[in-house]
């Protein structure tokens, strides 16, 4: 297993209702966690880089209705 941790920006504070949409990424096998920073404004995912690339991480949280953009470092 290799785990990384890829930051995503989000243009709006998440709602109530995404919140809860985005419990459902975390089933997704190769997630390994989520933080959002305390304004709802920034999620680290935590994922295991032999199961997923940082474009599937993106399309799940998509998937799910999460306007997330990676940020670039």
């Amino acid at each position: 297993m290799t785990r990384v941790f890829i930051h995503f920006d989000l243009p709006s504070a998440l709602t109530e209702g995404q919140l809860a949409r985005l419990a459902e990424v975390r089933g997704v096998y190769g997630f390994l966690g989520i933080r959002l920073d305390e304004d709802r404004r920034r999620l680290i995912v935590e994922y295991d880089a032999t199961r997923l690339n940082p474009n599937e991480v993106r399309a799940e949280l998509h998937r799910v209705g999460i306007p997330a953009q990676e940020v670039s470092h």
